[in-house]
């Protein structure tokens, strides 16, 4: 069964978008004919369009974070998903502060879906093939998400800071998805930089490593080069996500096509 992973959007900051035109869109998970958005940002449609995916086969809509970089967009893939309401379809998860009442996620939309569930570190659910866990993070509103499959685990960390526990959390994940802000030696609350993503790395041991949301300082210093620097001292591959990049993952292994 294909698994494969496209990127629909890497910024991580406001000023990412405009300065350097980048796209805030997520990431699509497709597992067997099934396909979870994560973080549907701004440029999700955009770049959807760009990537030939279709709204109208998208399964479920996970939302990690109330930031503007991860939600911006809910309303109108839920609006593309459902056919403007006429086909009632679809799941979303999300924690309690995506779903709060001052949430941009209205009403109306929230009634065009099967399901709305509320997501919290330790559960778990379950979609056609696919198992979702709800995973901590630290210091930030954020959710981490891990979806197993019969193939392989995939970790998503969400917006969080360094903590021992989320290194525990994130054990016996075949594909690390990281959302690294910032380059080595810069430190923002609530967020990894390269420095974290090193030593998360080289205590959970993925197969495959992704970096991505990347903020202002990590673009001057080329995310690129920082994932080169990961891949270096931790000896695990770590791939540099990009706008529109599509990774076919072959189950327990390191060896991954890149498109």
């Amino acid at each position: 069964m294909a698994t494969r992973l496209t990127f629909l959007g890497t910024a991580g900051e406001n000023a990412v978008l405009y300065k350097y035109n980048k796209s805030a869109g997520g990431i699509v998970l497709e597992y067997d004919d099934q396909f979870f958005l994560i973080d549907p940002g701004p440029g999700s449609l955009v770049q959807a369009g760009n990537c030939r995916f279709n709204f109208r086969e998208n399964t479920a809509i996970i939302i990690s974070s109330p930031r503007i970089e991860q939600c911006s967009d809910v309303n109108a893939v839920i609006d593309a998903m459902t056919a403007a309401g006429l086909d009632k379809r679809g799941v979303l998860l999300a924690n309690a502060s995506v779903l709060a009442e001052t949430s941009p996620l209205l009403l109306q939309y929230k009634d065009w879906l099967e399901r709305v569930i509320v997501m919290e570190p330790g559960k778990k659910v379950g979609i056609e093939e696919v198992d979702m866990l709800g995973l901590p993070t630290k210091d930030n509103m954020g959710l981490g998400m891990s979806f197993a499959t019969k193939d392989s685990i995939i970790t998503y960390t969400g917006n969080t800071s360094y903590g021992d526990g989320l290194v525990q959390a994130y054990k016996g994940s075949d594909v690390l998805i990281l959302n690294v802000l910032n380059p080595k030696g810069v430190v923002t609350a609530g967020y990894l930089n390269t420095d974290d993503a090193i030593r998360i790395i080289n205590t959970v041991k993925p197969k495959l490593a992704i970096i991505t949301h990347y903020g202002m300082k990590m673009m001057r210093a080329e995310p690129l080069y920082e994932a080169r620097e990961i891949q270096r001292l931790t000896g695990i591959q770590v791939i540099a996500a990009k706008e529109g990049m599509t990774l076919s993952l072959t189950p327990y292994s390191s060896s991954v096509i890149v498109k």
